[in-house]
C-alpha cells in the first residue's frame, strides 16, 4: 500500500514542511487504493506548499514545464447537483441539463430551488399528500 503525503502530492513527491499538522491529519493516514496508478492530493491550503516544493526539486518539467505558482490554482470547478444551497452559491453559473440544449438558467428558476422553496414556504401542502392513506402508489 502507498501512503498519501499529508501536506499533499503524489506517490512520488513525499515532503513535510510542518512539523505537526492540524490533529486529524496526524490520527489518518490516507493512501491510494491498489487499482489507481496516478493522481494528486492537495488540501485546499497546501497547494502553495506543494508547488513551492516542486519549484525547489525543479520539477516544474513534469506540469507543463511551468512552475505552478503561474499556472491555475483549480479554483473552478463542477459540480453536478440538486442541492438548491449549491444551486444557489454567489456567483455560480448554474446550467440546465433539462432539455435538448445546455442552457446558463437564472438559480431561482430551476426546478429544485422551487420545489425546496415552496416546501419550506408551506411543508403542510406537500406532507399532507404524502401522507394520505388513499394516495395512489
Amino acid at each position: 500500500m502507498l501512503w498519501v503525503n499529508p501536506e499533499g502530492g503524489n506517490r512520488n513527491h513525499r515532503y513535510q514542511l510542518q512539523s505537526s499538522g492540524p490533529i486529524l491529519a496526524r490520527s489518518l493516514r490516507l493512501s491510494w487504493l491498489p487499482k489507481v496508478t496516478s493522481g494528486v492530493f492537495l488540501r485546499a491550503e497546501s497547494f502553495f506548499n506543494f508547488a513551492s516544493y516542486i519549484d525547489s526539486i525543479g520539477g516544474a518539467e513534469a506540469y507543463g514545464g511551468k512552475s505552478l505558482h503561474v499556472q491555475s490554482h483549480g479554483a473552478q470547478f463542477i459540480i453536478a447537483t440538486h442541492s438548491p444551497i449549491l444551486l444557489s452559491y454567489p456567483g455560480a453559473a448554474v446550467y440546465s441539463l433539462d432539455g435538448p440544449v445546455i442552457e446558463r438558467v437564472a438559480a431561482a428558476a430551476t426546478e429544485h430551488v422551487q420545489l425546496t422553496r415552496d416546501f419550506l414556504n408551506a411543508p403542510e401542502r406537500y406532507l399532507k399528500r404524502l401522507l394520505a392513506p388513499d394516495r395512489e402508489a
